[in-house]
C-alpha cells in the first residue's frame, strides 16, 4: 500500500499564519519597549521608600536596557499627596531641587509621591517621555 503525503489544509495554514503574525507583533512590541529609556530614583521605579533614602538622592536618572547610550533627564513633575492635598512642582534638569527636598521632608508614613512627565534626552538629541515613578513613604 502506497502512502501519500498530505498537504496542509487551508484551515491549518491560516492558523499557522496567525500564530506567526501574532509572535512577530509581540517581538516588535518588545523591541519598541526596550528602546525607550527607563527612569529611576534610588535605583527604583516605584513601591515603598523612606523619606531619608529619597532625600539622599542626587536626582532622577534614566538608562536604556542592554545599551551603552547616555541618557539625561531634562525635566519632570513631582506630585505629593499629603492628607488628600495634592502639591505639584515642575523641575528643570535631573536634580532634586531644594523645593522638592523640603516638600519630601514634610511628608509622613503613607503619603505618596510621584515623578511624572519625565523627559529624557539621548546623546543623539532624541527626546523621550519616560515612565512615571510612584512611591509610598514607609516612614
Amino acid at each position: 500500500m502506497m502512502k501519500t503525503k498530505s498537504f496542509p489544509t487551508m484551515k491549518s495554514t491560516f492558523f499557522l499564519m496567525l500564530v506567526l503574525l501574532f509572535n512577530y507583533g509581540a517581538m516588535a512590541q518588545n523591541n519598541e519597549d526596550s528602546a525607550k529609556p527607563v527612569a529611576k530614583i534610588a535605583n527604583k521605579t516605584g513601591g515603598e521608600i523612606s523619606r531619608n533614602v529619597l532625600i539622599a538622592q542626587t536626582g532622577l536618572f534614566a538608562s536604556l536596557s542592554d545599551e551603552d547610550i547616555k541618557c539625561e533627564v531634562t525635566k519632570y513633575t513631582v506630585e505629593v499627596n499629603s492628607n488628600g492635598e495634592l502639591k505639584t512642582i515642575n523641575v528643570e534638569g535631573y536634580k532634586l531641587s531644594k523645593e522638592v527636598r523640603d516638600l519630601i521632608k514634610a511628608q509622613k508614613k503613607g503619603d505618596t509621591v510621584s515623578f511624572k512627565e519625565i523627559e529624557v534626552k539621548l546623546e543623539d538629541g532624541t527626546i523621550y517621555q519616560s515612565n512615571d515613578l510612584f512611591f509610598t513613604f514607609s516612614y
